[in-house]
């Protein structure tokens, strides 16, 4: 199982030079972001980990966070927490300040991708037309 990467219109070569990872905290992402910092040791781009907050959003369970901060800890990353009215604008707005060309997420039943995708944007409005779209499926292993 591999993951799918689709290029925005018009894109012939396309090197990452900086990738955000959209986390909802779920533990499917944890083989998608260490295949990333491997990637990103031989492609020299940078990697960015986010979690989107949605004004409404309240936290009922701190442990998925918890695990997932320390899992980044020892990989040398942290999560960056930006606040949106939802979800895809908020990495939306977060891609265009940063000026990440790609923005990677872990596709699976009721994932993060899924609400994005669920909202009636499409996918070229997430992207804004300038970025690339890595999708990692729910079973991916990077050692396969």
């Amino acid at each position: 199982v591999k993951p799918v990467l689709i290029l925005p219109t018009g894109a012939e070569q396309y090197i990452p030079q900086y990738v955000v990872f959209a986390t909802d905290f779920n533990t499917a992402d944890l083989p998608a972001i260490d295949f990333l910092i491997d990637l990103s040791e031989t492609l020299g781009f940078h990697l960015d980990v986010v979690h989107v907050v949605q004004s409404n959003e309240v936290a009922a369970d701190i442990v998925p966070e918890v695990t997932f901060s320390k899992f980044l800890a020892e990989r040398g990353l942290s999560c960056t927490h930006v606040t949106g009215k939802n979800v895809h604008k908020g990495l939306q707005e977060y891609c265009r300040t940063h000026h990440a060309n790609v923005l990677a997420m872990t596709h699976g039943h009721h994932s993060l991708i899924s609400r994005l995708f669920s909202q009636s944007e499409s996918l070229t409005a997430i992207t804004d037309k300038q970025s690339a779209v890595l999708v990692f499926p729910p079973a991916f292993n990077k050692s396969v």
